[in-house]
């Protein structure tokens, strides 16, 4: 390289400079560069790589910058990064040994502020400890990738800004999964929050679980100025979901962390897997009831298997809720708390740490929940005095976890339900035409079929208020059954209530010890299914879901 070739290299290293510092410091950075180019030439210094060696020298000078400008030592990251891929090795070594730098703590300030793909193989490295390969394995990138993201994110972290106050979920969000019991307002009271896609509002919600805390704790927590997150804060205490106390707000509702599910889960997998077969030939009982019924001997193959779903859940679920109301008395409706706009309900909150993967094999008891059962009622509709949609979400079969993804409203399923089991699609369009687009994810949910001749079938079983009372009766006579035989063993689930904070006293003993059961009746129906007691022959979607008729 001589000086006439100086010249070339000056546009590429200005946009690299104004990336790094902008403005006149950018300008200051590249001249000063230039100089100490000029003087290696003069000096007689051989550079086979005259665009590699300007960057590195432009580099040098911008730490030296930030080492002036801050009055700490800085590390040059680019000397470790630009090593040959066979150093790897020692170059890992040298990056751990960072981490107990004053550059890693300053790293742990702007992780808040990075974007995901930096942000994760930062938190991986600094935080979790993790090597590149490691890193690598983990995410399916090239180890090169690693570093090179380890690279960038570096390049964007600035050396004045501390983390100290922070909690982890400034840069590591953690998720609750907020469900109900009880009946929504009538704006749909308290899902038009919106916590369930808002990730600062269910951060907001695990922070003040524990104990009260101030918007500025809060603030300081996430690394959100106060101005943005007051009003998440005013709106969930407004929802009902937070409650002021002074200057400070705690979540009330009751959240159930990841100790507490595998504290529960154990014992109910044991007994699922010693007694299946002796209760299932009591559930057994119940089915070979219901098919002697004439609504049931009425419906398709396919609908039959959806009232079969439908009784198992029923006696199953008959006993957890006699031995909750063992332990933990009765929760009538009426004692639900009176909410805004017609609402009677108590919120109910999953807790899951960052990175949670819901496949992995430690977590395979997420299969076995069963969330409760959905009843809409339209009333006046079609001639009728009420028309229901009443369907449970679980291991039997999805749906409304499923379609209300989807982009299908719980009043749109419902109607077109309704028009299909009556033979009325041209009716369709009438309720919306986005459900014309949606009739597939209905078919895969086993809802709906097209006939050999293209006519829209509906797989649902429709039948009378009474033909429900019937199975009502069935799931509380055979559910008793077991309750009675295996009494003691079922109330060895129950040792392993969810231990409140002490300042929430909104919370039922009733959901304290919900969890204690909540995976027992999937089990059983599971092991049921896998010895061919349950459906023999089948392995589909059996969904628990259909619909009443009040003339």
């Amino acid at each position: 390289m001589n000086k006439e070739d100086l010249s070339r290299y000056a546009e590429d290293l200005l946009r690299t400079a104004m990336y790094k510092a902008g403005g006149t410091d950018a300008e200051d950075l590249v001249q000063e560069t230039m100089l100490a180019a000029l003087l290696a030439i003069e000096q007689g210094k051989e550079i086979w790589d005259p665009g590699a060696w300007l960057k590195g020298v432009l580099h040098r000078k911008y730490y030296d910058f930030l080492r002036q400008k801050y009055r700490r030592p800085t590390v040059s990251f680019d000397a470790l990064y630009e090593q040959h891929w066979e150093q790897m090795q020692e170059e890992d070594e040298q990056l751990r040994r960072l981490e107990r730098t004053e550059e890693a703590e300053e790293i742990r300030g702007e992780l808040a502020r990075l974007a995901g793909i930096y942000r994760e193989v930062l938190v991986r490295y600094y935080m979790r400890g993790e090597s590149v390969g490691q890193i690598a394995r983990a995410l399916g990138i090239p180890a090169n990738t690693v570093k090179s993201r380890l690279h960038a994110g570096r390049e964007h972290i600035r050396k004045d800004f501390t983390m100290e106050k922070y909690e982890k979920q400034s840069y590591e969000p953690e998720s609750l999964n907020m469900g109900m019991s009880g009946e929504l307002g009538i704006n749909g009271e308290p899902f038009n929050l919106g916590v369930n896609n808002s990730m600062i509002m269910q951060n907001l919600l695990i922070l003040a679980y524990d104990k009260p805390v101030t918007l500025r704790e809060l603030s300081e927590a996430l690394g959100i100025a106060a101005a943005y997150i007051e009003p998440e804060v005013n709106r969930l205490v407004d929802g009902e979901l937070m409650k002021r106390v002074g200057d400070r707000v705690y979540t009330d509702f009751i959240i159930c962390r990841e100790e507490d599910r595998h504290a529960a889960v154990g014992a109910q997998q044991e007994l699922a897997d010693r007694r299946y077969r002796e209760i299932w030939e009591i559930v057994e009982q119940g089915l070979a009831k219901l098919r002697e019924q004439d609504f049931y001997r009425k419906q398709r193959t396919e609908a039959r298997r959806k009232l079969e779903s439908r009784v198992v859940i029923s006696v199953l679920q008959s006993v957890v809720w006699s031995v909750l109301r063992e332990i933990a008395g009765e929760l009538p409706f009426a004692s639900y708390p009176d909410r805004k706009n017609g609402g009677k309900w108590f919120a109910l909150g999953q807790h899951f740490e960052a990175h949670y993967d819901a496949d992995s094999e430690q977590h395979a008891y997420r299969r076995y929940w069963i969330d409760g059962q959905n009843n809409r009622i339209l009333k006046e509709y079609d001639g009728l005095r009420s028309v229901g949609l009443h369907l449970y979400d679980c291991l039997l079969g999805h749906t409304y976890l499923v379609y209300s993804d989807r982009g299908i409203p719980e009043d749109m399923l419902h109607k077109t339900l309704y028009l299909a089991a009556h033979d009325r699609e041209k009716e369709l369009a009438l309720i919306g035409t986005q459900i014309l687009e949606k009739l597939d994810v209905l078919m895969e949910l086993d809802l709906l079929a097209r006939g050999e001749s293209g006519r829209l079938e509906c797989l649902v079983p429709v039948i009378s208020k009474a033909d429900e009372t019937c199975m009502n009766k069935l799931g509380d006579e055979y559910g008793k059954l077991i309750a009675q035989k295996f009494h003691d063993e079922y109330m060895t689930l129950m040792q392993y209530p969810i231990k409140l904070p002490p300042h929430l006293k909104s919370v039922t003993k009733w959901h304290c010890y919900k969890e204690c059961v909540n995976c027992i009746s999937m089990m059983l129906a599971q092991r049921a299914r896998e010895a061919g007691l349950f459906l023999p022959g089948y392995d589909g979607p059996a969904p628990s879901v259909y619909l009443t008729v009040e003339e």
